[in-house]
């Protein structure tokens, strides 16, 4: 049975990966993205990563103000490359990196 557990463990903990950033580093990125775009990230921020697609690359997922009225701004970043994927605020025109 012991056997069992650890093959079932090995074959759920195959596909994780370690972030090659941190919390701070991608929240860093999004404000200088956002502050090139004149625009300003307002805090809380929620910063959260996990796999997508067939490759499961690592992208971390940003919205600022908590979710209240007037903010919600999405940002996705690329953990390998650290670039922005998608921007978007729901309601609005604009939805380019």
């Amino acid at each position: 049975m012991k056997r069992l557990v650890q093959a079932i463990n090995r074959l759920y903990s195959a596909g994780k990966r370690n972030p090659a950033r941190t919390p701070e580093q991608v929240l860093a990125t999004a404000r200088s993205y956002m502050t090139q775009l004149g625009g300003a990230l307002e805090d809380p921020v929620y910063v959260n990563v996990s796999p997508e697609g067939s490759e499961k690359r690592l992208v971390w997922t940003l919205r600022d103000r908590g979710q209240q009225r007037g903010g919600n701004i999405h940002l996705r970043i690329d953990d390998e490359t650290g670039e922005v994927i998608e921007y978007n605020v729901p309601g609005a025109s604009r939805t380019a990196p």
